[in-house]
């Protein structure tokens, strides 16, 4: 199966899927996110948009993610004059790392159906067991 292009899916949307939630990117997982992708895309509106947008701003971040870690040129601080504090706000994101968790917690929400994000997004509830 591949993903349904007329929905508005772009060709490598499955893989980008997979890599912002830190899956493997398999045969079995790409046919697994190909149809779960196909089925929410048909089913809820603005699915497609949304969960494109959060590929792009991931994308977004990683890039300059990447861009500062090769700024530095491998200098490492050894020594500071001056030290300040600064007080954030309140919600205020306090760095792209942070970021590109939100954004992966917010696919895995939106896959939280599909038998790939089983363990992850159950992991929080209770097991119940029968005496």
């Amino acid at each position: 199966m591949a993903l349904n292009t007329t929905i508005g899916w772009s060709t490598g949307d499955d893989v980008r899927v997979l890599a912002a939630t830190n899956m493997p990117i398999g045969v079995y997982q790409i046919k697994q996110i190909q149809a779960d992708m196909n089925y929410l895309g048909s089913e809820i509106d603005n699915f497609v948009t949304n969960v494109q947008d959060l590929l792009d701003a991931y994308d977004t971040i990683q890039t300059k993610l990447s861009t500062l870690n090769n700024e530095s040129d491998g200098k490492v601080l050894t020594k500071a004059d001056v030290l300040e504090w600064s007080v954030q706000e309140p919600g205020q994101n306090y760095g792209p790392e942070r970021e590109l968790m939100r954004i992966s917690s917010l696919l895995i929400q939106y896959f939280a159906s599909s038998p790939l994000f089983n363990n992850i997004s159950t992991a929080n509830l209770t097991t119940l067991y029968r005496s």
